[in-house]
């Protein structure tokens, strides 16, 4: 089984990428570490769950399909993103023969405001400050104490600044086209001049506030999709739509993503993960 890793930089992210996983791409997640390969098995005891259920504390998400297996980890902030990553790969030596020469980790972060240092620069910049982990930025691979892995970095929006919420708004115009117009309206007056007093306890600088506002906006729609529930299920279930994939596919951001992810997991047809003439085949995290 080839496992592979996609670390996220928040919960709003996991819970996209995990939610095409499911609905498009056919994965199902396990349940119990019971359920679990020995290779996996070995990656869940770094993260202490109760009772051996994969409880949703710290604890990466696992799911298959077929001889692909995909844990997901959101690392609860940009920041954070190397240190976690660092960790995952500790967890991954402390797995022993379990873990192979071949590795890989797709990584999906927030654009932000647009610097002189993209965010993906930053987070390449990061791991490079961990302790004997070295970088091979061309190649798109890391080596760290033995271990070998390939790596992509997926910055949304891609040709923009902003973060994940601008594109889950465009989807959701696409599958809840009124909801999204008042959710439109809600933030209209919410940005209204009689509301700084709030605006500037968000941030300062007007750009900042408007990312801010992305989230007011969207999470106002979630709230009505999902009032009872946190927003990550509102994506799941009334965001992304199993029988809406080609709606969704209209939106430029989100079909950029889902290919990546597609030929990053091998799952297109011929596909042999390779991407501007540079193999990445066998990015599996560890085989069994």
């Amino acid at each position: 089984m080839d496992i592979y890793m996609i670390m996220t930089e928040g919960y709003t992210d996991c819970a996209l990428a995990e939610a095409i996983l499911e609905k498009y791409m056919g994965y199902c997640q396990y349940r119990t570490k019971g359920d679990m390969p020995g290779c996996l098995q070995k990656l869940v005891g770094v993260y202490p769950g109760e009772l051996g259920e994969l409880v949703p504390k710290d604890m990466p998400h696992f799911y298959y399909k077929g001889e692909n297996a995909v844990m997901v980890k959101t690392a609860k902030g940009f920041s954070e993103i190397a240190k976690k990553l660092g960790l995952v790969m500790d967890a991954v030596l402390s797995a022993g023969d379990d873990a192979s020469v071949e590795k890989g980790v797709f990584i999906i972060c927030d654009a932000d405001l647009s610097s002189k240092v993209s965010n993906c620069q930053k987070i390449e910049d990061d791991l490079e400050d961990i302790d004997g982990m070295e970088l091979d930025r061309k190649k798109g691979s890391i080596s760290y104490e033995g271990l070998y892995l390939c790596y992509k970095i997926h910055q949304i929006p891609q040709t923009d600044e902003g973060a994940v919420e601008k594109l889950l708004l465009q989807m959701l115009g696409q599958i809840e086209p009124e909801l999204a117009e008042c959710a439109g309206n809600y933030r209209s007056r919410i940005m209204d001049e009689r509301f700084d007093r709030l605006h500037t306890s968000w941030a300062k600088d007007r750009k900042v506030q408007e990312f801010y506002a992305d989230k007011v906006q969207l999470g106002a729609a979630l709230a009505v999709l999902k009032p009872d529930r946190p927003v990550g299920y509102a994506i799941k279930d009334c965001v992304v739509v199993k029988a809406k994939k080609q709606e969704l596919m209209k939106i430029e951001e989100f079909e950029s993503l889902y290919r990546r992810l597609e030929e990053w997991l091998g799952e297109k047809a011929g596909s042999s993960h390779e991407e501007d003439g540079q193999s990445i085949a066998g990015t599996g995290l560890c085989k069994s």
